[in-house]
This record gives C-alpha cells, sequence and structure tokens, in this order.
C-alpha cells in the first residue's frame, strides 16, 4: 500500500508488530470538526436549524450526561456490566446527588437505547432523571452536551463529540479490554479523564479535581483539535502531491 493509518499509537504499534511497516496515525475523524465561529464560511455539523425545537430546557452546567453502549462482547461478561453500574452509583451519588447535578440519560446510536432505558429506571428514584426518547442526530448532538458539565460514556464518539461541544469528556471502561479509547486519550494527553473500571473498586476521587481544572482541560481539548486538525491537512496534502 501506498498509504495506511490507524487512529492512535497502540493500533501503530500493533500494526507494526504484525509487518505492516508503512503506517503511521492519522487523526480520527472526530478530530477534524471545525467548530463554529463568526469567520466560518460553511454550516457547522453539530448546529440545530430552529433554536426553538430543543432536546433540553436546562441551564448550562445544571446537569450531566450519561450515554452508554451495551451490545458489544465485553459488556456480555457478568464483571464488566456489574464493575460498570458499580461506577455509575457512585458517580450518581457524588454528581447528583452530592452536588444536585440533574441526570440527562441518551444515546447516540439507536441500539443503545435499551441499556440507556435501563439507567434511567436504575436512577430516577436517586435524582432527577430525564431521559432523551429520540436519539441524538448531528443536529441535536450539540444542544444536549454543549450544556452538560460532564459527559459520561464507554462510546468513542460519544466522548469525541462531547468534546468538541466544549464538555469534559469522561470515559467510564475496562481499560485494558477498550484499547481505542485508551490509545486516542493517551495521545492527546487526556488519559487522566479516563475511568477504569477493571480497578475494583473504580476510583472516582478524580472528578472533584477534573470539574475543578474544568476551564485548563477544555484548552488542552481546544489546543488537540487545532493541533490534529494541521496534522490531518499536512498528511493529506503529502499524500496527493
Amino acid at each position: 500500500m501506498y498509504f495506511y493509518s490507524v487512529r492512535d499509537s497502540i493500533s501503530q504499534d500493533y500494526a507494526l508488530k504484525i509487518g505492516i511497516d508503512n503506517v503511521c496515525i492519522f487523526p480520527d475523524m472526530a478530530w477534524l470538526i471545525k467548530k463554529q465561529n463568526a469567520n466560518d464560511d460553511f454550516t457547522w455539523l453539530m448546529q440545530t436549524p430552529d433554536a426553538r425545537n430543543k432536546p433540553l430546557q436546562l441551564e448550562k452546567n445544571d446537569y450531566v450526561v450519561f450515554s452508554f453502549r451495551g451490545i458489544f462482547k465485553e459488556f456480555n461478561a457478568s464483571h464488566y456490566k456489574d464493575n460498570l453500574l458499580a461506577a455509575l452509583d457512585k458517580i450518581v451519588d457524588t454528581v447528583c446527588r452530592e452536588w444536585s447535578k440533574k441526570l440527562v440519560i441518551c444515546y447516540q446510536v439507536r441500539r443503545d437505547s435499551k441499556v440507556c432505558q435501563e439507567l434511567t429506571e436504575r436512577y430516577k428514584s436517586r435524582c432527577e432523571v430525564i431521559f432523551v426518547e429520540e436519539y441524538l442526530d448531528s443536529q441535536y448532538m450539540y444542544d444536549v452536551y454543549a450544556g452538560a458539565s460532564m459527559v459520561f460514556s464507554n462510546r468513542l464518539h460519544v466522548l469525541m463529540f462531547a468534546m468538541r461541544c466544549d464538555s469534559i469528556p469522561i470515559a467510564v471502561i475496562d481499560a485494558p479490554k477498550e484499547e481505542k479509547i485508551v490509545g486516542i486519550f493517551s495521545d492527546a494527553g487526556l488519559k487522566r479523564l479516563i475511568l477504569d473500571i477493571d480497578k475494583e473498586p473504580a476510583d472516582i476521587s478524580i472528578l472533584p479535581e477534573i470539574a475543578a481544572s474544568s476551564y485548563q482541560i477544555k484548552e488542552e481539548i481546544s489546543a488537540c483539535f487545532d493541533r490534529y486538525q494541521d496534522k490531518a491537512e499536512t498528511l493529506l496534502e503529502d499524500i496527493f502531491n
């Protein structure tokens, strides 16, 4: 092949290990979404066309988001689900009960509806829960994620779109088994935003520090988008020239 790329250094190391010598890292496409600003002459992907028709009517930073996938091999192992729920229980106790945040549960992929409905049933007696029944398409992601103080998920592109919407993404994952998220977060210098449920009990003591450092983290994420967009443009120029 003239050009072969992967999204993170873990995948690059694996490719080299199995004999693919000509391999480099090309940023995940979610890094390449440009943020709307006054100088843009194009329509941004995540933009509600009718601002009156919003899926949520909540104050900014008044809530956190849960969005989880449940149809994959690791989820079907009892210890994974048990560890995940134990971590989410502690998150709800801290963020929703102690910090008085509302809990918005939504899904970006239709097949995640079932597990998100189950989470709604689990937590509706513990805190104020709002379940967004329709899946979030690109028009409504911004309105949901941009207002959240944190977005908790085990789905990569929920986390990455949350970043683009200027929210703090918290990956709640079994780190040894979910290397895709670990690789991308680690390469971006965001590994501290991973809450590893493989370590029992999961350490949620990182959350207050993350909340206190939210401005700095958002600045780091913004710099990541700029850096990866520059890298992608350079690579594409090299390929096609």
